[in-house]
């Protein structure tokens, strides 16, 4: 992660929200392309639905087969269980799942900040290349 950071340094972009959107878009691929069968996953999605600013994310990779997936299986749940707490929701409430990607995002972030915040401050060859950008 160390020289990860060192090669993205580039003047008027945050780091940390550069790694973190990279990373963001192979889990978004990932799960596409690999997961979108998981089905401890897909619970996780129908017990705490999709926000609506990842499900546009999620729209934008554009596999029309995996989005049916998804949305049928969520469609399917609130069918069942005549209930609306599945319909997509961002912020995690008292006794609520949150969207599986907020979620990751925010362990993405928290990762990158972490690892920003140690190197920056144990390492002077980091100091003085983000000096540089």
């Amino acid at each position: 992660m160390y020289f990860e950071m060192i090669e993205n340094f580039k003047e008027d972009r945050c780091i940390v929200c550069h790694l973190k959107n990279r990373a963001m878009d192979k889990f978004f691929d990932d799960f596409l392309y690999e997961s979108v069968n998981d089905y401890s996953l897909r619970d996780r999605i129908r017990k705490g639905g999709i926000c609506p600013g990842h499900a546009r994310k999620l729209e934008s990779f554009g596999d029309v087969l995996a989005h049916a997936i998804i949305y049928s299986d969520l469609l399917r749940s609130f069918k069942n269980n005549h209930h609306i707490e599945i319909l997509p929701r961002k912020k995690k409430a008292q006794g609520q799942n949150i969207c599986v990607f907020c979620e990751k995002e925010q362990s993405f972030e928290d990762t990158y900040t972490r690892a920003f915040s140690y190197f920056f401050a144990t390492s002077p060859q980091f100091k003085s290349a983000f000096a540089k950008c």
